[in-house]
Parts: C-alpha cells; structure tokens; sequence
C-alpha cells in the first residue's frame, strides 16, 4: 500500500503491479514444478515465499482495481460475484481435466501430471492476465491517482495508526483472514486428493463431482451477492458465516458415521454426500464474496 502509494506513472499504478505480481508468480511457479525438481525442502520453502510475495502483489492491484472501477456498496457485490464465477467454472474444468484426463494418463499423481497441469495453469493465467490488464487499462490512468504533496503521501506510522485505532478495519481484517484461510485450507489440491483419492478411494469421481457442484455454486453465489447489495454486505456475511459453518459441521459428522468407501458406489451416502459438500463448498463460496465486498 505504501508503495502504491508513491507510485507516479504514466502507465498508471495497477497494471504495473499486477504483471510484477504474475511474473514473480508465474517464474516462481515453473521453478517449482518444471526447473526446480528433486532441489530440496529448503529450495521447494523459498520459491513458495517468493511465489506468495507475488502472489500478495496481485491481490493488491485486484483490490485496489476493484475500488478503482466502483465503490458504490450495491454495485461491489456484483463485481465478487462475478470474480467468483469465474473461478468457480475455471476451477470445476481444471479439475475435470486433472481427474479424468491427466489422472488416468500418468497412472496416478506423478511428477509428470504436476507438469503438464503446471503448464497448463500458466497458460490459462497468462490469457485471464492480458484480458483484465486490457479491462483495466481505462481506469488506470494518472488523472483518476491525484497526486499528492510529499506531506499527504501514506507512510507506515500512518498505516499503523490506522491499524491500531481503527475497530472496524481490525474486524474486517480478522475475518477476511481466517475466512481466506479456511477457505485456502479447504481448496488445497492436496486436500481433495485426500478425500476422494484415499479416503473415498476413487480420485476419478472428484472431477465429475465438481463439474455438478458448478450451478448448485452459482445459483447460492447471486443470490447472495444480491441480498448482500440489498440488504447490506455485513448482514448477509454473519448470515452465511452460520449457514457455512453449519453445513461443514454437518459434513464432519456425515463422514464419521459411515464407510466412505461406499460413497460413489451406494446411491443414498453418495446422494448426501454430493448434496452436504455441495452445500458447504456454495455457503463457503459465498461468504468469501461477501467478506471481499465489504
């Protein structure tokens, strides 16, 4: 924020720090898994620092994008709402495509499969990257940046003070973080291979799991951000949060009680267990986009 800040150009601000971040994303992430293998814990540690370095230089230009196109409250949530789709519908294909096309073909999760999904990502980031710089290149311009005299520019005493004494940015800040981290922990690649890879025993089932979790998704995502631009963001967020954390409660309960070997083979646990993740994966989607609303 601080250097975003102080950041005069005739290319704008965000733009800039948009491909910095994708860049050290994008190298940090082919080192891993295409230059980098067989180097080591420290090294894989290292490149996963950088790659978050990048990672968070990204997030800062979508944040800042995103206020830049609008800041009306009702017309935030659409923009989350939209965002999340996206990624819903590229995340459910990407994961078809790794279960039921990369799977099968290497045998199992190999070092070969990680590449060719790697390289497959980075393709798929790199066209995503060129169509919102071309989106955002009419607001990132100098004229909608004011300049501001040396004495008026953030610093980081500002930054703290800002921190320290502001309640309602603190409680903004705790939940956007600990949903951002459930909701990080919940979608890690290593946690689905877990659950339908070992524990239900049928990684296959995953991709097709996903492609029925899509509208189910979708239909809770608008209708949420469409009472949150109505009713107000903050209630439709504790309103979710309840519902998201009930229906995960209901999923670890389900599968303590039964075989989950037989889900994909037995209609009824498999009828709940689609109907139980699906519902926990919709409120989860949900409240990310009334926390990144806010």
């Amino acid at each position: 924020a601080v250097i975003t800040d102080r950041m005069d150009t005739k290319y704008g601000k965000i733009r800039i720090i948009m491909l910095t971040g994708f860049i050290i994303q994008i190298l940090s992430v082919l080192t891993l898994f295409v230059w980098g293998i067989g180097q080591g814990l420290v090294f894989y540690t290292i490149m996963t620092l950088i790659y978050y370095i990048g990672s968070t230089l990204s997030g800062i230009a979508t944040n800042t994008g995103n206020t830049v196109l609008t800041n009306d409250p009702e017309q935030r949530p659409k923009i989350y709402r939209w965002s999340l789709t996206y990624t819903t519908i590229l995340a459910s294909l990407l994961s078809f495509y790794n279960s039921t096309i990369l799977f099968p073909k290497y045998g199992g999760i190999t070092t070969e499969l990680l590449q060719e999904l790697c390289i497959t990502f980075v393709v798929v980031s790199l066209v995503l990257q060129i169509i919102a710089f071309l989106a955002i290149s009419e607001k990132d311009k100098p004229e909608n940046f004011p300049k501001k005299a040396s004495g008026q520019r953030i610093n980081y005493k500002d930054a703290w003070s800002l921190l320290k004494n502001n309640r309602a940015l603190q409680v903004l800040i705790i939940s956007g973080s600990s949903d951002k981290l459930a909701q990080q922990a919940a979608g890690q690649a290593v946690i689905s291979t877990i659950i339908f890879g070992i524990i239900i025993g049928h990684y296959e089932f995953y991709g097709m799991f996903k492609l029925m979790d899509v509208i189910p998704t979708l239909l809770v995502l608008f209708y949420v951000t469409h009472m949150a631009g109505k009713n107000g963001t903050k209630k439709s967020l504790i309103k979710w949060t309840i519902i998201s954390m009930l229906t995960a409660a209901a999923m670890i309960i389900f599968m303590m009680l039964i075989d989950p070997k037989q889900i994909s083979v037995a209609t009824v646990p498999t009828v709940i267990f689609v109907i139980l993740y699906v519902a926990f994966h919709a409120t989860m989607i949900a409240t990310a986009a009334c926390t990144q609303a806010l």
